[in-house]
């Protein structure tokens, strides 16, 4: 058999296997159907009871699945927090850094006259003193 034959009989095959699964899904279906047309009143109320459960689970999963999507977001700004408390706390706590301040203002503050050997000092200028 060539490959070509191969591919069309795949498909056939396939689609066969298709159309006999949609006849067992009616078939389910119709079965269901009959069961509930032919249950007592007590079956009826059973079958729908059950019904309204599932429905009520479908519900209560739907809303399982927003609070946890929310409990997620919930956590991520919590850590969010955290680490901007975690920053301000340790800028808080460190020692406030003081500026450098150039070394000619320093000499100058300190007494000196911005030159060496200038202090304003008759010694300095030559004279006895």
């Amino acid at each position: 058999m060539s490959r070509e034959q191969q591919t069309n009989s795949k498909a056939a095959d396939e689609a066969q296997l298709r159309k006999q699964v949609l006849v067992l899904e009616r078939q389910v279906a119709d079965l269901e159907a009959g069961l509930a047309m032919q249950a007592s009143g007590g079956e009826k109320a059973l079958i729908t009871a059950l019904s309204e459960l599932r429905t009520r689970l479908e519900q209560l999963e739907k809303e399982n699945r927003e609070f946890a999507n929310m409990y997620v977001e919930i956590q991520e700004q919590n850590e969010a927090l955290t680490n901007l408390y975690v920053a301000s706390q340790r800028l808080h706590a460190a020692p406030p850094e003081r500026p450098q301040q150039p070394r000619h203002e320093r000499s100058v503050r300190e007494g000196g006259g911005g030159r060496l050997g200038d202090s304003g000092h008759a010694h300095d200028r030559g004279g006895s003193g």
